[in-house]
């Protein structure tokens, strides 16, 4: 069944494409059996730049894919730059005072604080104090004053 195909294919610019047909169940007549010889000097044609290459539409769909990429990468790295610049806020407004939450969930109030670290007060009885580096504070805890 599949070994006429590329003889309708190659036949379909006569005038009725059915009348080709080999019947079916039948052996092909001498008519279906002729293949086109290729074109002088064993070549095909080459594609002149006329017709209907399609290949507009791939480029939109490569145009809108890029689009896509550049808009996730945007709001991607926008967001992480938004969150760096709040946690150098939140970092530069530590004074004496602050009650304040590490990474490591200590809680405690500020009592000192350098270019790198910062010294907690976290137990008001015993005065115990940590050492933390700035980076380790996670939070600062402002009390509802009620």
């Amino acid at each position: 069944m599949f070994d006429h195909i590329p003889l309708i294919l190659a036949q379909a610019g006569t005038q009725d494409p059915t009348a080709s047909r080999p019947p079916v169940g039948g052996e092909p007549t001498e008519a279906t059996s002729r293949t086109t010889p290729p074109p002088a000097g064993g070549e095909y044609a080459a594609n002149d730049g006329q017709g209907g290459g399609g290949s507009g539409g791939g480029q939109i769909i490569w145009m809108l894919l890029i689009g896509i990429m550049i808009v996730w990468f945007f709001s991607m790295f926008s967001g992480q730059r938004r969150e760096k610049k709040k946690r150098a806020a939140l970092l530069a407004s530590l004074n004496k005072g602050s009650k304040v939450q590490t990474v490591g969930g200590i809680l405690g109030t500020v009592v000192e604080v350098r270019d790198h670290d910062v010294l907690i007060k976290v137990d008001e009885n015993s005065n115990t104090r940590i050492r933390f580096t700035r980076n380790s504070i996670q939070s600062v805890i402002e009390d509802k004053e009620e």
